[in-house]
């Protein structure tokens, strides 16, 4: 298969894979459910307007694409649809951050390399992919081991084959987890282990398929969606290897798509910018209320509470619980994202009836933490118009 096909299809299966996960999460984009937004900057365009022209330029790029396949003969009709879907999707991410899913950010830099030169596009996609799994499993290592959404992986698959180990072994074998996604990166990076690459990267997501599909940690909809489309595309972009040889230039080029794993793993941008997947280092943000004041919560956050815990009568608020049922989509894993959140759902409660903690990582440990418990509203993070992008 020729490099341009290779691309268009590629670019297609994003595209089509994309509308797919606006359409399971589509009030979300199109600002009908009771979650608070967080808009980074107010423009005269509503967020309905913005995800419908976003998914009619995924559409026509979705066409062109598969013309592009069908022809092998770039077009510049796709070159602008892809622009459009860059606009139109950052868009929609700057009237409500909460859209900067890692799948949407994903989208948008496949969008955006497509604008660039024909023999650079296949090299910087195959860089960008191998990228998030080096960053998402180097992100998940630290002090202390093994905690997360990698714990229980490891502890959903000891269950069901029956194996219950001791912590230790249960340490290690979360060790084991991200050094598997992390070696997967690695042999997709070059071309003389990608064939490998390939075959880890499969057995990681069939895996992951299982775990966390309906018959065992019963996730949402799109993280078996986006685990589907990898078992599809890393096929597709890296195997058969491309034979063809790139000068030095064009190599570093290429380089330059592991800048946004670098500045995550360095904590200058945000957690799914930086490919930070399933990883324990961002921070947040939790809510706790007085149990005669829940009444006054959102009515939808209210079946989200929990019964009053042991510090007092403080009854633990779970936001996350309630950006999955509400949107369809995972909370944005940042603790300025999130008190924003809880500052617009606590509006009615009067000082006294609520208590926010709040965790920061420190850079580098990140596994310590800078803990604020605050019961005023002036003392919480905020964005103030600028994320971490």
């Amino acid at each position: 298969m020729a490099n341009v096909q290779r691309v268009s299809l590629f670019v297609l299966l994003a595209s089509v894979t994309e509308m797919v996960l606006v359409a399971v999460s589509w009030r979300l984009w199109f600002g009908v459910s009771e979650f608070p937004s967080v808009p980074v900057a107010s423009f005269g365009i509503q967020r309905p307007a913005a995800a419908a022209l976003f998914l009619m330029s995924c559409g026509v790029l979705s066409l062109c694409s598969y013309r592009e396949w069908r022809t092998g003969q770039a077009k510049r009709a796709t070159e602008f649809f892809a622009f459009a879907c860059v606009a139109f999707g950052g868009l929609s991410v700057v009237l409500n951050l909460h859209c900067l899913q890692a799948w949407h950010w994903l989208f948008l830099l496949i969008c955006g390399v497509r604008l660039c030169p024909a023999e650079l596009q296949g090299p910087v996609l195959r860089t960008g992919i191998a990228g998030i799994y080096l960053f998402a499993g180097l992100s998940r290592f630290g002090f202390p081991s093994g905690g997360g959404m990698t714990q229980q992986l490891v502890q959903w698959w000891c269950d069901t084959l029956g194996h219950q180990p001791v912590p230790a072994q249960k340490t290690l074998l979360c060790h084991a987890a991200n050094v598997m996604e992390f070696c997967c990166g690695l042999l997709l990076l070059f071309p003389r282990t990608r064939r490998l690459g390939v075959g880890l990267a499969t057995l990681l997501h069939f895996g992951l398929l299982i775990a966390l599909g309906p018959w065992g940690l019963a996730h949402n909809q799109p993280v078996l969606i986006w685990n589907f489309w990898f078992l599809l595309a890393i096929p597709l972009l890296f195997w058969p290897r491309d034979a063809s040889s790139l000068s030095l230039v064009k190599s570093a080029v290429a380089i330059i798509a592991l800048l946004p794993g670098l500045a995550g793993a360095c904590g200058w941008i945000d957690a799914w910018p930086g490919w930070q997947l399933y990883s324990p280092q961002p921070g947040s943000a939790q809510l706790f209320v007085q149990p005669d004041a829940l009444k006054m919560l959102p009515r939808g956050l209210q079946e989200h509470v929990g019964p009053p815990s042991f510090e007092g009568d403080w009854c633990a608020v779970r936001v996350d619980d309630w950006s999955l049922e509400a949107c369809g989509a995972a909370i944005y894993p940042d603790e300025e994202f999130q008190a924003e959140v809880i500052v617009e759902c606590i509006r009615r409660l009067k000082p006294g009836q609520f208590r926010v903690v709040v965790e920061r990582p420190q850079r580098p440990r990140w596994w310590r933490r800078d803990v604020m418990r605050s019961g005023n509203v002036e003392d919480l993070p905020r964005l103030g118009g600028v994320v971490g992008l």
